[in-house]
């Protein structure tokens, strides 16, 4: 991967931008999902050892 670094932006190698985005979004939305239940989960945890 460090001998060809023009390999990450080629744009043969990626599905087509609208796909790119709507699965982006997708993800980006499920991501946040995902981080917001982990850290509420933390919150909780550490406040119920802290109190």
């Amino acid at each position: 991967m460090a001998d060809d670094p023009s390999g990450f932006s080629s744009p043969s190698k990626f599905p087509p931008p609208a796909l790119c985005r709507r699965v982006g979004n997708l993800e980006l939305r499920w991501a946040i999902l995902i981080i917001f239940l982990i850290g509420l989960l933390v919150v909780t945890g550490v406040f119920k050892m802290i109190f």
